[in-house]
């Protein structure tokens, strides 16, 4: 975790930089997942969710945050991306716990805990559906 990180450095200049480095990796993974085809509204929408994922979402906070009806939200979300949004935060937060067992640094429950899920068994049954693997099984699958 980046927090974590920071902390073991000694000097403000590689904190400094460090944190630099992060910003321009978050612009460059946001540019990069963000399809360009899409209205404002439903980048808006993928933006909030890759900024907000680790916290409990409902679409009823993103049409709020986004200043739009609800379901005029999850209509246009879906019409232009042809999945719900839910689906879509599920999907996202699996890709960011895969990413993270795959480094092998962490545990399930420290990987569940960091995507938005208190729930361990409930992210283990999400993530097997979603990769085919239980987070246990997942980073000895990449190796290989």
């Amino acid at each position: 975790l980046p927090i974590m990180d920071i902390q073991k450095l000694e000097f403000l200049s590689d904190m400094q930089a460090y944190i630099q480095r992060l910003v321009n990796q978050v612009f460059i993974h946001t540019e990069f997942h963000l399809n360009k085809k899409y209205s404002k509204l439903v980048q808006d929408t993928q933006i909030f969710i890759m900024n907000n994922y680790p916290l409990p979402i409902s679409i009823s906070d993103i049409a709020e945050e986004l200043h739009i009806d609800r379901y005029q939200l999850m209509r246009t979300f879906k019409s232009e991306t042809g999945d719900t949004i839910n689906n879509y935060l599920i999907n996202y937060r699996m890709r960011v716990a895969a990413d993270l067992l795959k480094n092998g640094n962490y545990q399930v429950q420290e990987v569940s805990n960091i995507v938005g899920y208190q729930d361990t068994k409930y992210f283990s049954k999400l993530f097997k559906k979603n990769t085919g693997y239980l987070p246990s099984e997942y980073s000895k699958h990449e190796e290989k």
